[in-house]
């Protein structure tokens, strides 16, 4: 994107944020603290729920702290003793991990809940911004999500082996455990998102994009689009099977953190395309679609599959994921 005033204007928005939200989460005397106990999700859902109750925090005046186990899905302990987010993750909170749920009856310690009141705006405590709900949100992921140097190692690795160029759109399929949780779609689906993105491009900058990051848990679609003669097709050679990912991480444990690190490196890769399918519906594909909203400023082309509900918990006007 060419630099311009309106880009000016968003990193001058942006780095002020992060500044705040650094001031807020590091330079805390950790006396009012919002524990963050595990759900033992997936690793999208467990980060998005960092999200919601670090935007909570604010409105509460509670620093975050998490529980000590709360990635033990995810991380050895044998490898990272705290099993936490720091175990991929530059440390996001300078108050210390707890081991298990404190004594809440004393107002220095409240937990997190799932249902706790639905933040309708922007806080004004960093100042204030035209900018909006889903905006606020992508700015609080940006600044948890800031992975360690030797996850990055992973990312350009694999970049460089599956030769990464742009332009590129990024697909996104979840099969695994994904019919437990939603109604399959069919491929069909995506393709059409894929056929929407590739018109807009050629429309709007006389581009013929085919390439096509591929990022799924299951083996048979890598086969249907490698054999499509539609696409250039390009993704991570990684396990994959049609279960959990934290149960995938148990069978592969040999493998030290690595197949977590390659599940981050596919969201970190998804985040820098220039178009997006998939559906908000799953976490894994929705925190790379916000980081590109937070990165770079603006919703980049997309195509969701369930477009209907797939922001629970979260009211925001539609208008901001406007595109077209």
């Amino acid at each position: 994107m060419d630099t311009n005033e309106k880009d000016y204007i968003e990193s001058e928005e942006k780095w002020k944020m992060q500044q705040w939200l650094w001031n807020y989460q590091m330079e805390s005397k950790c006396n009012r603290l919002l524990q963050i106990a595990p759900r033992w999700g997936g690793l999208g859902a467990d980060m998005w729920r960092v999200v919601t109750s670090m935007v909570s925090s604010f409105e509460s005046n509670r620093t975050i702290s998490l529980q000590r186990g709360s990635l033990s899905q995810y991380a050895h302990v044998s490898l990272c003793p705290k099993q936490t987010f720091d175990c991929f993750f530059n440390q996001f909170t300078i108050c210390p991990s707890f081991v298990s749920k404190l004594n809440t009856s004393e107002d220095k310690y409240d937990i997190f809940r799932p249902d706790s009141p639905v933040i309708t705006k922007p806080t004004t405590k960093f100042g204030k911004t035209k900018r909006g709900l889903l905006w606020y949100y992508a700015q609080v992921l940006h600044f948890v999500w800031q992975p360690l140097p030797e996850v990055m190692e992973v990312v350009m690795d694999i970049r460089k082996k599956i030769k990464w160029q742009h332009p590129l759109i990024c697909l996104h399929i979840r099969h695994g455990d994904g019919y437990t949780e939603n109604k399959l779609h069919p491929i069909e689906g995506f393709i059409n998102g894929i056929t929407k993105l590739q018109k807009h491009f050629n429309k709007t900058k006389g581009q013929h994009v085919n390439r096509i990051f591929l990022a799924t848990d299951d083996p048979e679609v890598i086969e249907v689009m490698k054999n499509s003669t539609s696409y250039d097709v390009i993704y991570n050679e990684e396990p994959r099977k049609n279960i959990r990912g934290s149960q995938l991480v148990e069978q592969y444990k040999h493998l030290g953190h690595l197949p977590t690190i390659q599940v981050i490196a596919n969201m970190i890769m998804m985040s820098d395309c220039d178009g997006w399918v998939g559906t908000f519906r799953s976490n894994f594909a929705k925190l790379p679609f916000l980081l590109s909203y937070a990165k770079y400023g603006y919703v980049m082309p997309h195509h969701s599959v369930h477009d209907d509900k797939g922001w629970p918990g979260l009211s925001f006007d539609t208008r901001e994921l406007n595109w077209q």
